[in-house]
């Protein structure tokens, strides 16, 4: 993967939040993920790898982490129990240190 440049990131972050028909504010969600995700990462003296690896946490918590908790909120304003859980252990199976998290959407499913 090649490094990315500041204004591509700037213009991913434009392009996910503008896109998104569900918020009120587009410019200061904007700007917030900027800051949060891209700004924030930007140092010369750090690799470059740092921030990709910001824009896809952005997009992992844009399409994953955020429509979650608002679904559990939903649930749980609803009197329905909700349970948190994380899923951390690093398998020493794989050929990278990461979690593999694919197998969650079998746990999301209803019954």
């Amino acid at each position: 993967m090649n490094a990315l440049t500041q204004t591509a990131a700037e213009e991913m972050a434009e392009n996910l939040t503008l896109s998104y028909s569900g918020f009120i504010n587009h410019r200061l969600i904007m700007e917030g993920c900027k800051h949060e995700y891209i700004w924030s990462k930007i140092n010369p003296a750090v690799d470059s790898s740092v921030l990709n690896d910001a824009v896809l946490n952005m997009y992992s918590h844009f399409w994953y982490d955020a429509p979650a908790s608002r679904l559990a909120t939903h649930y749980a304003k609803g009197g329905a129990p909700v349970y948190l859980y994380s899923f951390d252990h690093i398998s020493e199976n794989f050929d990278h240190d990461s979690t593999f998290h694919s197998y969650l959407f079998l746990l999301l499913s209803p019954e």
